[in-house]
């Protein structure tokens, strides 16, 4: 077989008594470098004595001893520029793909492709895949784009992708609303927040999205904010959960002046600088609110604006919550809810995006939070 070699020699004699069996050893090994072949090879053993002869073959799977890879690469240029190929990849199976846009857009296309062959399923997994594919039903023009650079083999179909990811959700709802990870077992309170997201999200962009499952979730979310946890990540979740149950148009202002009130600080008593405050931020400016809104939000919007300059990453890291995902949230909440500002952003904060990706930052959240963020 082409992709298999024997190490040693390749024919042995035994010898083997009458009535009785003997057994011997061939090394083999894959082909490596420039003969390397994958897939589908045969070995074939053949015994030969005087006249006689008996032959068995038998197949195997010769392929990289390394999962299946994703890489994005990301870049941005004036004029004319080249993009080097990071991987060394097999010819066999390699899967290249280049797209270029004068917008941050062209982050899209790579990071779902991504996103289409994840292998996982989880509830957060199979919501960061689904978010794409409802940001799309509103850009028509845009999935008609994506498929041109064949970043996708196939026409999106966002209300297939929505439908399929909307019955996965059922199976895991509990009868109080919320969502398990895997199963309507454990309830995994981001999961909860981040799926209902996802079905306001759908809806309005006009998707169907089941009345009873929605409310159901949004009920939970209500229970969910009077929750008396302490750490930093349960208040983020509940800044969250407020955020999105502003969007859907529930009352959310006292719970909105408790969350505010609980800000986390660090040692030195000082508030810190969290995603929570930009979604009450979002949560207040929705409300008409821009005192307070201004006031949270201020100190992110210009730590990121340093942390640009300076090319520097935030610093932070906790349960779904890592720096790409601070960073693309950030700019997703201020471009929806704060659009004059990104009159101030500057090009250089999508290159420290870009640079995050480029180092292989970048998981199923953190690839749903920068299309999110792009669109």
């Amino acid at each position: 077989s082409p992709q298999l070699e024997v190490v040693g020699a390749a024919t042995q004699t035994l010898k083997v008594s009458e009535r009785s069996e003997a057994a011997t050893k061939f090394r083999i090994r894959a082909r490596a470098g420039a003969q390397a072949q994958l897939g589908s090879a045969s070995v074939i053993f053949t015994a030969q004595y005087k006249d006689a002869k008996a032959r068995l073959s038998t197949n195997l799977s010769v392929r990289p001893a390394s999962a299946f890879v994703t890489l994005v690469q990301t870049g941005r240029f004036h004029g004319a520029g080249n993009l080097k190929l990071q991987g060394d990849f097999y010819p066999n199976l390699q899967q290249t793909e280049f797209a270029a846009s004068t917008s941050p857009w062209s982050f899209a296309s790579g990071l779902m492709q991504y996103l289409v062959a994840y292998p996982h399923g989880c509830t957060e997994q199979i919501t960061s895949q689904t978010f794409p594919m409802v940001l799309l039903n509103a850009r028509p023009e845009l999935a008609k784009e994506l498929r041109k650079s064949a970043a996708l083999r196939t026409a999106p179909n966002p209300g297939k992708a929505l439908e399929k990811t909307l019955s996965i959700l059922r199976s895991r709802q509990t009868a109080e609303g919320a969502f398990g990870l895997w199963d309507a077992g454990h309830v995994e309170p981001f999961a909860t927040v981040y799926a209902t997201h996802l079905l306001l999200e759908a809806r309005e962009r006009k998707l169907p999205v089941p009345e009873d499952m929605l409310q159901r979730s949004m009920g939970y979310l209500q229970q969910y904010l009077s929750h008396n946890g302490t750490s930093r990540y349960d208040w983020r979740n509940r800044a969250y959960a407020a955020y999105v149950l502003t969007r859907h148009g529930v009352v959310t202002s006292a719970a909105l002046v408790n969350l505010r009130a609980a800000q986390p600080r660090d040692k030195d008593n000082k508030l810190v600088l969290d995603l929570g405050a930009a979604y009450l931020a979002a949560s207040y400016q929705m409300l008409k609110q821009d005192k307070a809104a201004r006031e949270l939000l201020e100190p992110l919007w210009q730590d990121l604006l340093e942390r640009t300059k300076q090319n520097k990453r935030y610093g932070y890291r906790d349960n779904y919550y890592d720096p790409l995902v601070h960073d693309a949230t950030l700019i997703y909440l201020i471009a929806k809810h704060f659009p004059d500002k990104l009159k101030q952003l500057p090009p250089e904060t999508f290159d420290r995006i870009g640079a995050l990706v480029q180092d292989g930052g970048y998981h199923s959240l953190s690839s749903s939070s920068v299309i999110l963020a792009v669109d």
